[in-house]
């Protein structure tokens, strides 16, 4: 329960932060476009000489399907259409969020896992309100023990039914936490178009057999925060010090507490 209410609170700054990550893709430009014109005396009196411009047609607009700001300038002798607008980002581009859930068997103690899905879909059941930004869902271990190499679902617009969709079905699984594999796995995600959100369930440690380290993981981190736009915010089941040092690697600050 405790989960749920921190969760809570955390969409709330959270949603804040990824409208920021929004706003900021938008590129604002500003075109001048030089028409038929002509020039109109507005000094009555002729006492001095300062002058307008009408264009014989309107200043176009531009915002995709949207009409833009725009009005008439005079520039070095002049008429110009000054038209100010933003380019829509394309899809690869606007802020995604991908769900990373640690179903080693560990998560069935203290029923954290069955915690870590509540707090979930209670997420889910928010964000489907905002089906334009992306989610996927990366659960690890896989299919065996080590297996942490593919998502789930795919980092996609309206996927809020599908992760919901895929929890419902899933359950821990192994002795293994492979958290280097699925942070590999992620690293290979992310790139400098877009910001993505990271957001890690999980009560462990790396498992060493399969491969990388503690050590190894928190460089991933660091390296996509500092050269991907990617942030990584870790809810920790367990109380560690590595989940901790995971998410201030990753620009969240510190792993915030799920016990």
């Amino acid at each position: 329960m405790k989960l749920i209410n921190i969760i809570g609170v955390f969409l709330v700054f959270f949603f804040a932060q990824l409208l920021t990550q929004a706003k900021n893709i938008n590129e604002r430009k500003t075109n001048l476009t030089f028409t038929t014109q002509t020039w109109v005396d507005q000094n009555k009196d002729h006492n001095s000489k300062w002058k307008v411009c009408e264009l014989s047609t309107d200043c176009p607009g531009f915002y995709e399907s949207s009409p833009a700001y725009s009005s008439e300038w005079c520039m070095d002798g002049r008429c110009a259409c000054a038209v100010d607008y933003f380019r829509v980002p394309d899809i690869s581009e606007i802020p995604a969020i991908l769900f990373v859930l640690d179903r080693s068997a560990s998560m069935t103690y203290l029923d954290r896992w069955d915690t870590a899905v509540e707090a979930l879909n209670h997420s889910l059941n928010f964000l489907s309100g905002f089906p334009e930004f992306p989610l996927g869902l990366l659960m690890f271990p896989f299919n065996n023990y080590c297996s942490a190499n593919e998502l789930q679902i795919p980092i996609e617009q309206g996927a809020s039914l599908s992760i919901q969709a895929a929890l419902d079905n899933a359950a821990p699984l192994g002795e293994a936490t492979p958290l280097h594999t699925a942070f590999v796995t992620v690293s290979n995600l992310v790139n400098n178009e877009r910001y993505t959100n990271i957001i890690l369930f999980s009560d462990g440690e790396n498992t060493s057999f399969c491969g990388g380290s503690n050590s190894s993981i928190l460089s991933l981190v660091s390296n996509m925060y500092n050269e991907n736009k990617a942030s990584t915010y870790v809810f920790d089941l367990n109380g560690l010090d590595f989940l901790n040092s995971l998410a201030i690697e990753g620009g969240t600050g510190g792993a915030i507490d799920g016990l």
